[in-house]
């Protein structure tokens, strides 16, 4: 049975296909971030099939990418078909940090497309906490803002 394997860096990610006990695995794909210091690949995960194609998509942070700002961050959903780009999403504003965790959402609106969920640690939109942003692509939409969940805390002893 063959596996896909993703291998990452903070300098690229590197998607190859697992062979069989005894055969080399192949590289499918390496995809490159635009700079060193932008961190990306140091979130990566399965998104399910964005773009209904019928293939599995990436999707891969980068979250002190410049784009928008210092440190504003950014996440690339990247075709299962051929590697190409299918959509950037960029921080709002220097600090944001988004794509600082990136995920697969599932089909989270029910429209029969994959939807992403994105962290960005830095976001000062709706208080200063983190937050997490979601997208749908099936109507390039953003699902929403959501302040990060704020961990329960043990009581103190006596």
């Amino acid at each position: 049975m063959n596996r896909l394997l993703c291998i990452f860096t903070v300098l690229a990610v590197l998607v190859a296909n697992l062979a069989p006990a005894g055969a080399a695995p192949t590289t499918i794909y390496t995809f490159n971030g635009d700079n060193a210091h932008h961190q990306f690949g140091l979130s990566v995960s399965g998104a399910g099939d964005v773009n209904g194609d019928g293939r599995a998509d990436l999707i891969v942070g980068a979250y002190q990418d410049d784009n928008n700002g210092d440190n504003s961050g950014s996440a690339r959903v990247l075709s299962g078909i051929d590697g190409s780009t299918l959509y950037t999403f960029n921080g709002d504003s220097a600090g944001d940090q988004l794509g600082y965790s990136v995920s697969g959402a599932g089909d989270v609106n029910g429209d029969g497309r994959a939807d992403l969920i994105v962290g960005a640690k830095g976001d000062d939109n709706n208080a200063p906490t983190p937050a997490a942003r979601g997208w749908s692509r099936s109507t390039a939409c953003t699902i929403g803002w959501a302040p990060a969940a704020t961990p329960a805390r043990r009581p103190t002893g006596d």
